[in-house]
């Protein structure tokens, strides 16, 4: 059974590897010169195992006239004539009612919960190292409000099984002395014990080298996928810079950059490319770093050790394609850091910033499309890393049960 897989993100790769375990003859299109180069390099590396909010919820709403008003840090429409944000968002504001969120993020929870098991057996299965890390997460919040609605989110956990500890500020410290410096105060934080962090791009790579030892799989990079060639209700082959190439089945998951191939052959999920921003720098041995993933939600920063460097990420952005990383973003992102860690020496900073591709449900779209051996693995919004094995896995039972 022949098989591509378009699209050599954190999402594309896991699918093959799944695909590939159940000895499928794997074929991955990537049209950069590398796998994992778009939001699978640019993202936090955190693997949110509890930690995993969505988008939409009544929070959203209520607060909607701060993003609106731009009088959030955090969350910025930087696009006011986007048409396509706004009817994004018009899909999301179903999502925000109390039912459909509670159902959303349910979904997520217990997804990010199998996934946590399935990278278990990717890491002890493939001995790969990708800075992996599952000293857990301590985000710290700097409202009252914010931070009551997270409280009733750690409930929401308890009836998974999924730890979670609220702390005072006090407390946060005392589990990350590091913090100890901060210039700005918290009303207290909540610690997962669950999360981890580790390179996405590192892993991708090195489970990508490993299979194309095999003879059943192969990458083919710098190699846009044109289109989906058709005929009736199925898909024939795929169409590249090398003409055409049949497959018995085809596996779309080109993050946000899906409008290139799915509206070729008809098929229009409602995504949009979420920007979010990341600065990477060499850690200096005169600094004491923080062992934890630390994020700072009144500025939606995250900040952490990643093998030989530091990592800081931040902003949710809606501003359509832009991929200009101005300077006054940069001063910001350094800024929100020093808040936290004041001394923290920044030197040989390397820059990021692409896009998260959110389906208004906040789940991922994991499904059949109308050619019945073409499907799709979209939408993971700003948990592809961490959703990534499990959609991954998803798919691939669900391409090999149709197969069958």
């Amino acid at each position: 059974m022949r098989v591509a897989v378009i699209g050599g993100g954190v999402v594309g790769c896991m699918t093959s590897y799944y695909l590939h375990q159940k000895g499928y003859q794997v074929t991955l299109f990537e049209k950069e010169a590398d796998v994992a180069e778009h939001a699978s390099l640019a993202n936090a590396s955190t693997l949110h195992f509890s930690y995993i909010m969505s988008l939409g919820s009544p929070y959203l709403l209520k607060n909607m006239h701060k993003v609106l008003l731009r009088q959030s840090e955090a969350m910025q429409i930087k696009n006011y004539f986007d048409m396509s944000f706004w009817a994004w968002a018009l899909r999301l504001l179903p999502y925000c009612r109390k039912s459909a969120y509670e159902t959303a993020q349910n979904t997520l929870i217990e997804l990010a919960q199998k996934s946590k098991t399935l990278f278990a057996g990717i890491r002890e299965c493939e001995n790969i190292d990708f800075d992996f890390k599952d000293n857990g997460k301590l985000a710290l919040y700097d409202n009252q409000c914010t931070f009551e609605w997270v409280q009733k989110y750690v409930d929401r956990l308890k009836k998974f099984d999924v730890p979670a500890d609220v702390l005072t500020q006090e407390q946060a410290f005392e589990k990350e002395p590091a913090l100890n410096g901060s210039k700005k105060s918290f009303v207290g934080g909540v610690y997962y014990p669950d999360d981890a962090f580790g390179d996405c791009q590192k892993l991708c790579r090195g489970l990508t080298a490993k299979m194309k030892k095999s003879k059943t799989f192969t990458l083919k990079t710098n190699t846009p996928v044109k289109d989906i060639v058709t005929e009736g209700e199925e898909a024939k082959a795929v169409l590249t810079k090398e003409g055409l190439e049949e497959f018995d089945q085809i596996a779309v998951c080109t993050g946000a950059y899906m409008d290139d191939v799915l509206k070729s052959v008809g098929i229009n999920e409602c995504l949009y490319p979420i920007k979010g921003y990341v600065m990477t720098f060499d850690r200096d041995k005169s600094f004491t770093y923080p062992a934890h993933n630390i994020t700072d939600d009144g500025t939606a920063t995250v900040m952490l050790p990643l093998g030989k460097r530091f990592k800081v990420s931040s902003f949710v952005h809606f501003n359509g394609y832009d991929t200009t990383f101005k300077d006054d973003i940069i001063r910001k992102i350094t800024r929100n850091l020093h808040n936290i860690f004041p001394d923290m020496p920044v030197k040989n900073v390397n820059l990021a910033n692409d896009f998260r591709p959110y389906a208004p449900s906040g789940v991922p779209i994991v499904k059949q499309t109308k050619y019945k051996n073409v499907f799709v693995n979209l939408g993971h919004g700003r948990y592809g890393w961490t959703l990534s094995a499990v959609t991954g896995h998803n798919v691939a039972n669900l391409m090999s049960d149709k197969a069958a």
